[in-house]
């Protein structure tokens, strides 16, 4: 670097005993060697760095086979990171070359500078010493008259540059003044305008009305495009209600089937206990809070359940007739709580079949439940009186 720096003062040096247009040539090329000779003491190659990536991909690294992609390995690769602090490392030399090479220029310009002004001083000087007396007079008069006339062309120029002001100035008023008496000439009298006025509130009222029956029409086709979001969003419900409907029907008869089947066979086991014997008879006295009224309180509770039945039979298949009329309710909101409804309804027939299929039994089963009790009563008194 020393040695380069040496190399472009000693041209500039040069410069000042060789013609301009030959010393800028030798300063041109000077600085120019001076550059790639920077330029190659900082390179990868004279390190002994090697100025390629570390994979034969790029810079970024070989491409990673993982699930999470090949960004994520770029950012979690510590050599990536590294090669790419060399890069920038480099670059920062290369650029601070650069400014070096340009503020050494900037120096030796100054240095020229000041050696050309130098010269020139000891050269008027010298030139001066060389000159006669009428000379130096006639050197004396000439400087002041160029004095003189230097003072001259500074106002004359700061006239000029006074003038085009002026003359801007000019043609701003100038501007200004056709713009109003095109103005003036272009007005109308007063009914005029008054006419053209209302003219323009006619105009700007009826863009107002297209503009609000255009915003009318625009909410009233969004409030169509809604309900039709909505209905098509009940049709698909609709749909797809009815492409289980048989699925779920067929499944509902399975499940009635084998609730009658466990019915049935509720009601023999049922009937096959009712024949009791007169030890269990005395074992069921023998219970907590068993009295004749308990037993005439169940069968009246019974008794009306049991005539209540039919009316509630008939509300039921009443609403199963309207729950089959599917084509009525595919136009009505409430499908899913009607179907609901008709699922509990179905729960609750199955379970007053039950009963209405059990209560005789139990009835008969309870009426001779009280004939064994008086024969018991019977013989206790027959008992008591032997």
């Amino acid at each position: 670097m020393q040695r380069a720096r040496a190399s472009v003062r000693l041209a500039a040096g040069l410069t000042e005993r060789l013609p301009g247009v030959h010393a800028q040539r030798l300063v041109k090329k000077q600085r120019h060697e001076t550059y790639f000779s920077v330029s190659r003491k900082h390179s990868p190659a004279v390190d002994g760095r090697i100025d390629r990536p570390i994979t034969q991909q790029g810079i970024s690294g070989a491409r990673n086979g993982t699930a999470r992609g090949f960004r994520t390995r770029q950012l979690q690769d510590k050599r990536y990171w590294e090669e790419l602090m060399q890069v920038k490392v480099r670059e920062m030399k290369a650029e601070i070359a650069r400014l070096s090479e340009k503020a050494d220029a900037g120096e030796r310009e100054r240095s020229a500078k000041k050696h050309y002004e130098k010269r020139e001083r000891s050269t008027i000087t010298s030139f001066l010493a060389e000159m006669t007396q009428e000379q130096k007079a006639q050197y004396n008069d000439l400087e002041a008259t160029a004095a003189v006339l230097r003072a001259d062309a500074e106002q004359a120029r700061s006239q000029l540059d006074h003038l085009h002001r002026e003359k801007d100035e000019l043609a701003t008023v100038e501007e200004k003044r056709d713009n109003i008496k095109n103005e003036m000439n272009n007005r109308l009298d007063p009914g005029e305008e008054r006419e053209k006025l209302l003219l323009q509130v006619r105009e700007d009222n009826a863009a107002i009305a297209s503009l609000d029956s255009n915003a009318a029409s625009l909410k009233e086709q969004i409030k169509n495009v809604q309900k039709y979001r909505e209905l098509k969003k009940r049709e698909e419900t609709m749909d797809a209600f009815m492409s289980t409907y048989e699925d779920n029907l067929k499944k509902e008869q399975e499940r009635i089937g084998n609730l009658e089947k466990d019915i049935v066979f509720a009601l023999e086991h049922s009937s096959s206990n009712i024949d009791l014997d007169l030890s269990e008879i005395d074992s069921l006295k023998q219970k907590e809070g068993y009295t004749t009224a308990y037993d005439d309180n169940k069968k009246q509770r019974l008794a009306t359940e049991l005539q209540a039945l039919p009316e509630k039979t008939r509300v039921m298949n009443k609403e199963l007739v309207t729950l089959s009329d599917l084509e009525k309710l595919r136009e009505d909101d409430q499908l899913a709580q009607i179907e609901a409804r008709k699922t509990v309804l179905e729960e609750d027939i199955a379970s007053i079949t039950l009963k209405a299929d059990y209560e005789p039994l139990k009835k008969q089963a309870m009426e001779e439940l009280e004939a064994l009790n008086k024969k018991i009563i019977e013989d206790l008194n027959s008992v008591k009186s032997y």
